[in-house]
């Protein structure tokens, strides 16, 4: 989790909801903090090249760090994903430009997907839209909001706000996206390999080792239910992309990961992208 979300959570945790003093105080001298160290007032109104594809410059693409508290307090996956995303680059009160390039090459939504979680956020009056001097698409999250909606659904305690958040790779969010797959089976990916130990390169063979995932556990790394967790198991073994098999007493679900599959997936996808 970055300062920013740590210390907007501290907030939170100070004072009932009434009060938002606390939170209002910790998110302007974030403010400050954020224009003067990375001076985010115009960050985003630089062209950028186009999507990174290669392998190569993937390296350099920031993982998006996925918070499952926020899927407790708006009650879907989708939408934590891209707070999660938007959270991590916009300073509080900040207005960013964005549209659909933006965010598929930032998070790896589709238009498709991008449509239907901005709609559903903007009906929880939770991003806000206007149109820019130049037109574009502005929007920005209100931060009052987020914090009612937190304290209501997610069960945030000292113990758990700092809980670490889930890493998603860019690149592997776009190429499993782009083969029809969905955020829950990204997620269910990246829950197993971060339970997934390291392992020196010269040491790697085409799978993982097995590591146990129970449901609870998964629950904890991506707020995801059973059905969700099934459907991505399904969805991820039809592309040959992981293995499950229930062992032990009681049973426990072991998943392993397939390194080769995974590599022909997003080579393929970086060809045809560039």
């Amino acid at each position: 989790m970055n300062s920013l979300t740590a210390d907007v959570f501290g907030a939170i945790l100070q004072g009932p909801a009434s009060n938002s003093a606390s939170l209002q105080k910790s998110l302007n001298g974030l403010v400050k903090q954020w224009q003067k160290t990375a001076q985010l007032d115009y960050a985003f109104d630089v062209e950028t090249p186009s999507e990174i594809t290669s392998p190569l410059a993937a390296l350099w693409d920031e993982p998006l760090s996925y918070i499952p508290h926020y899927a407790a307090a708006v009650g879907d996956v989708n939408q934590a994903y891209f707070l999660s995303w938007f959270i991590g680059v916009a300073a509080p009160y900040q207005w960013l430009p964005l549209n659909d390039h933006k965010i598929q090459a930032e998070t790896g939504l589709t238009p498709k997907q991008w449509r239907k979680v901005r709609e559903d956020l903007m009906a929880k009056d939770l991003l806000l839209n206007k149109r820019g001097k130049d037109a574009r698409s502005l929007f920005r999250l209100d931060e009052v909001q987020l914090e009612q909606l937190l304290k209501q659904n997610a069960e945030i305690t000292v113990n758990n706000v700092y809980h670490p958040p889930l890493v998603v790779d860019k690149l592997q969010a776009k190429t499993l996206f782009s083969l029809g797959l969905n955020v829950n089976d990204l997620l269910f990916l990246a829950a197993v390999q971060a339970d997934t130990p390291a392992v020196p390169l010269h040491q790697r063979g085409d799978w993982t080792v097995w590591v146990d995932m129970p449901q609870n556990r998964v629950f904890e790394l991506t707020y995801l239910s059973r059905r969700e967790q099934d459907n991505a198991q399904v969805s991820l073994q039809g592309l040959s992309l992981i293995e499950s098999k229930n062992q032990g007493f009681p049973q426990i679900r072991r998943c392993r990961v397939s390194l080769k599959r995974l590599a022909q997936l997003t080579a393929r996808h970086c060809n045809l992208a560039l």
